[in-house]
């Protein structure tokens, strides 16, 4: 089973993701989470962990393409006996191969493991995120994440904007590079860059 979870910036994906985890280990589930290996926000030089805006965070095996799950989790079967359960990965937007994964369906549902993906939904310009519109086309469940637009404060923001940094579309930051803005703010400051 895939389930995805999209969203702009700042909408509560990687908080759901550790809440999850927290709620599988208590019913004594087996897990493994995965992240991108290049995201290094909020860490204090620990490589391998999962860690929200609000500083919450779990161990994380980084990776950069969705070949490297399948190898860790052989690897997992080999040293616990089985294979987890569940798979969950952090930040997919960014990580390669989504495509040819889901090509081979079996990926999913081979070993009945239950892989639930997190990630932005369009990038800050705007565009779909590639890799996400592929896992979210072959998903058993995809759900939309929405917060308060930074903007306005009264609509739901859907889009993230990019007001800082370099003009690189794929570029890893927090705050001090996004705003969660509803489509109306998000159009409005478009227009304000031009």
């Amino acid at each position: 089973m895939l389930v995805v979870t999209m969203g702009p910036m700042f909408s509560g994906k990687t908080s759901q993701l550790i809440a999850f985890t927290e709620l599988l280990t208590r019913l004594g589930r087996t897990w493994v989470a995965f992240k991108y290996d290049k995201d290094r926000r909020y860490q204090d030089g620990a490589m391998s962990e999962i860690v929200s805006h609000d500083g919450k965070r779990i161990n994380a095996v980084p990776i950069g393409n969705w070949s490297q799950i399948e190898d860790y989790v052989c690897y997992l079967e080999h040293k616990w006996g089985k294979r987890p359960g569940y798979i969950l990965i952090d930040e997919a937007q960014f990580i390669f191969g989504a495509r040819s994964a889901c090509m081979k369906t079996q990926h999913f549902t081979r070993h009945n493991h239950y892989y639930y993906v997190y990630g932005l939904d369009q990038w800050a310009d705007g565009m779909p995120c590639e890799r996400m519109s592929v896992l979210a086309s072959f998903a058993n469940d995809v759900r939309k994440n929405k917060t308060v637009c930074k903007i306005c404060h009264s609509k739901e923001a859907t889009m993230t904007y990019k007001h800082s940094g370099s003009g690189k579309r794929e570029e890893i930051g927090g705050e001090e590079l996004y705003w969660p803005v509803c489509p109306v703010c998000w159009y409005n400051l478009m227009g304000e860059k031009q």
